[in-house]
């Protein structure tokens, strides 16, 4: 069933910015990756609601649970292990949605793991989607793997644009020909089959 959810309001309402962002940092013109503090003072580097290589609309890679919570005006909770662990974003706030979860590694963000298909990347990929239409929209900069545990799985894994820091990836699970999750973060945490496991 597919949920329909408006995402942290006012600030998110900057949608030419964004879209103005994202044209600069898919061409490759602004390869530099924004610093935490940057990130966190500006939520308008990522469409809101949007998965990318760098997190999920203000929640970006390398920030601290707390300034997670400050930019996407949510209190996540305790994360568990300290090594490893997930919170989970609700949309909308205080909402039970549970198809975005946050990955903490040593204090700070590392991942963002998407289950929910009303979600998309900034190319418009979704849960859901053929993995042909996947590859359709990243071309030659996907790399296709087997799926370690699923026979007829693979993995489609999308580092971001040219002159982009390599290390910041997009990655597609699918089975039977479909997307079933995707998440995106750095590496090596991105990659790890088992999530925090």
């Amino acid at each position: 069933m597919r949920r329909s959810f408006t995402l942290l309001p006012l600030a998110f309402a900057l949608v030419a910015c964004e879209m103005q962002t994202v044209r600069t940092s898919e061409s490759g013109d602004s390869a530099a990756v924004p610093s935490v503090d940057s990130a966190a003072a500006s939520i308008s580097d990522t469409a809101p609601g949007v998965l990318s290589e760098l997190g999920f609309g203000p929640a970006r890679v390398g920030m601290t649970l707390a300034e997670i919570e400050a930019a996407v005006g949510q209190d996540l909770g305790e994360a568990g292990d300290p090594a490893c662990s997930y919170v989970t974003l609700h949309l909308p706030p205080g909402g039970d949605s549970s198809g975005v979860r946050l990955m903490m590694v040593d204090g700070r963000l590392a991942r963002v793991d998407v289950s929910d298909s009303s979600i998309t990347t900034e190319a418009g990929a979704r849960v859901g989607d053929t993995e042909v239409r996947v590859l359709e929209m990243y071309g030659s900069r996907a790399r296709i793997q087997p799926h370690k545990y699923v026979e007829d799985g693979r993995y489609l894994i999308v580092p971001r644009g040219p002159g982009a820091d390599s290390v910041e990836r997009l990655v597609f699970e699918t089975a039977n020909g479909r997307v079933t999750a995707m998440r995106g973060g750095r590496l090596p945490e991105v990659e790890w089959v088992e999530g925090c496991g």
